[in-house]
């Protein structure tokens, strides 16, 4: 009898835990519907600041709204073709949609407009290899032990 009484008490707590999670994620959508409400005020203030354009992006991207996520952020490369955030966000966004050539070309981009971030060769590296194309895999992974020799890390994803 006291073991049933656990069960149910176990079982009871599980759902109110997964009641809480639900509630708290419901809670974050709303956050992050309206900051992206107020961001789209600021864009509309502000057409020409590449910053908005960027944080509206990233409000679309936390309620998973990529479509508008992805036009946010070529909205920010127009403005500033310089941005590389935007390029490194949008690439992930393509990738995240299945868009695999668009966001291997972005990836690229995003190389070079920031040259000392080393991200866009992770995320190269990780997705020609998530697509079978190992030969350029490798040579992500090893342009990037070329920049930080001393990182054990890289040199043991590339199988070193």
């Amino acid at each position: 009898m006291r073991l049933r009484r656990w069960r149910l008490g176990a079982g009871l707590l599980i759902l109110v835990c997964l009641l809480m999670v639900l509630i708290v994620r419901v809670a974050t959508l709303r956050v992050a519907s309206v900051k992206a409400g107020v961001l789209v005020q600021v864009v509309r203030m502000a057409p020409d600041n590449a910053v908005a354009h960027f944080a509206l992006g990233q409000a679309y991207c936390d309620v998973n709204d990529l479509p508008h996520a992805i036009e946010s952020f070529q909205t920010a490369i127009q403005v500033n073709p310089e941005y590389g955030k935007a390029y490194d966000w949008l690439s992930q966004c393509y990738w995240d949609q299945g868009q695999y050539p668009q966001a291997i070309e972005t990836w690229k981009l995003a190389k070079v407009h920031m040259p000392d971030w080393d991200w866009p060769y992770v995320h190269l590296a990780s997705d020609y290899n998530d697509l079978g194309r190992y030969e350029e895999s490798i040579t992500e992974w090893k342009q990037l032990i070329g920049r930080e020799p001393n990182t054990a890390g890289l040199h043991v994803l590339l199988g070193n």
